[in-house]
């Protein structure tokens, strides 16, 4: 019997400004007003004191991996408290990613006017994802 195994347990669409366009997450363990700003700024840091972009942290028993979607100058972060698989976690990020891009344009992400309700109908294939992880996990687990 396979164990069931949440990896994403949270995500952020992220724009250059620390603002979070887009938040899902299955136990609301974080303030999306309050991640994506502090996200933003540590990440202004890396680029500036290393001239590169942090990528993952490591927050008690919390991992975050983020992924940019430089066409939409956005990032897209992703969290877990049960596993630090970052292969997995990636492909998954990365699909993700594709399912937005499927659902807007670069043009409507900046003529964004603050109005989060305009990603709502993201939320429903979202839901549906969080909802297939076991199956997903197995799929990915077959292609490494």
């Amino acid at each position: 019997m396979v164990k069931f195994m949440i990896i994403l347990e949270e995500i952020w669409f992220i724009n250059d400004y620390g603002i979070c366009l887009f938040n899902y997450s299955i136990d609301k363990k974080m303030d999306p007003e309050l991640f994506s700003p502090i996200f933003t700024a540590i990440n202004q840091f890396g680029q500036k004191a290393v001239k590169n972009s942090i990528n993952e942290i490591s927050m008690g028993k919390n991992y975050l991996l983020s992924l940019d979607i430089p066409d939409y100058k956005l990032k897209l972060v992703g969290r877990t408290s049960q596993t630090k698989n970052r292969e997995i976690m990636e492909k998954m990020l990365i699909e993700i990613a594709e399912k937005f891009k499927n659902h807007f344009t670069v043009e409507e992400i900046a003529q964004y006017k603050g109005q989060v309700d305009q990603f709502a109908p993201f939320s429903q294939f979202i839901t549906a994802y969080f909802d297939q992880q076991e199956q997903l996990i197995q799929n990915f687990k077959s292609i490494l």
